[in-house]
């Protein structure tokens, strides 16, 4: 019992990790938005996206009715910050995942 719940907090960790890796990228903010842009990401607390995941059912719900829609940016900015942390909650869901995979095996 103890397994399944690891694997379940792996997974959702690479769900978070995800969902964080494919909201860092946006558009290239002008004028105003430059700056709330910077403000935001320098007041970003990573922990939040652990306890909000309605945030990430809302875009997945949203990028699945977008799936035909065309678009692209001509110019874009990565947030390096929330970036960064996507990909530490999809590493450390992965090695979590895979060390509950075969502490399992061992165990029995």
């Amino acid at each position: 019992m103890l397994f399944i719940a690891i694997h379940i907090i792996g997974f959702y960790l690479v769900f978070i990790g995800t969902w964080r890796l494919a909201t860092a990228t946006t558009k290239l903010p002008m004028g105003e938005a430059m700056f709330q842009q910077r403000d935001e990401e320098q007041a970003y607390n990573p922990l939040m996206d652990l306890v909000s995941p309605h945030k990430v059912l809302v875009w997945i719900f949203k990028t699945i009715l977008s799936f035909n829609k065309p678009g692209y940016y001509t110019s874009a900015v990565i947030l390096h910050k929330k970036f960064n942390w996507g990909l530490l909650w999809i590493l450390l869901g992965l090695i979590i995942q895979l060390v509950s995979h075969f502490g399992g095996r061992c165990g029995r």
